[in-house]
C-alpha cells in the first residue's frame, strides 16, 4: 500500500494542509538542536519527507498552498531562468542554516532572525511560484 502511494507523493504534497505542515515542520527541527537532541531534529525531517504519504490529492487549485506547490513543481521542472525565485529560495536555505547554527549555540535572537528569515523569503517565494501557475494557466487557457 504505501509503495502505491509513494508514485504520486508530489501530487499529494500540494495538499494545502500538507504544504503548510511542511512549511512549519522545517524550523520546528531547531527545539531538539536547542537541547542538543540532533536524533529529535532528524525524526521531525523524516516526517516532513513522509508528509505527503499521509494526504489526499487536493480537491482543486483554488487554495493558495495548493498553487503555490504545484508552482514549485512547474518551477523545478524547468532550466533555472528565474533568477529571483532562486535567489529567494537559496536565501531562505541560507537562513535556516543560520538558524540552525545558532540553535546548537544557543543564541535566541539570532536563531529568531533566521526563522524570521526563512519565512518571509520562503513565503515569497511560494508567492512568486503561484503566481508562475496562475500566468501559464492563463497563458494556456489563452491558446485554447
Amino acid at each position: 500500500m504505501l509503495m502505491m502511494r509513494m508514485a504520486d507523493a508530489w501530487v499529494r504534497g500540494t495538499h494545502p494542509w500538507c504544504g503548510w505542515i511542511r512549511l512549519f515542520l522545517l524550523p520546528l527541527m531547531l527545539i531538539p538542536m536547542w537541547f542538543g537532541l540532533m536524533w529529535g531534529g532528524m525524526l521531525l525531517m523524516m516526517a516532513w519527507m513522509l508528509l505527503p504519504l499521509f494526504f489526499n490529492k487536493p480537491v482543486g487549485r483554488g487554495n493558495w498552498m495548493t498553487r503555490a506547490c504545484l508552482g514549485v513543481q512547474i518551477w523545478r521542472s524547468r532550466r533555472l531562468d528565474d533568477l529571483c525565485n532562486l535567489l529567494l529560495v537559496a536565501l531562505a536555505g541560507g537562513g535556516l542554516v543560520l538558524a540552525s547554527i545558532m540553535a546548537a549555540r544557543q543564541e535566541p535572537i539570532l536563531l529568531a532572525c533566521g526563522v524570521v528569515a526563512y519565512f518571509g523569503l520562503y513565503l515569497g517565494f511560494l508567492r512568486r511560484c503561484g503566481h508562475h501557475l496562475d500566468a501559464r494557466t492563463r497563458a494556456l487557457a489563452k491558446a485554447d
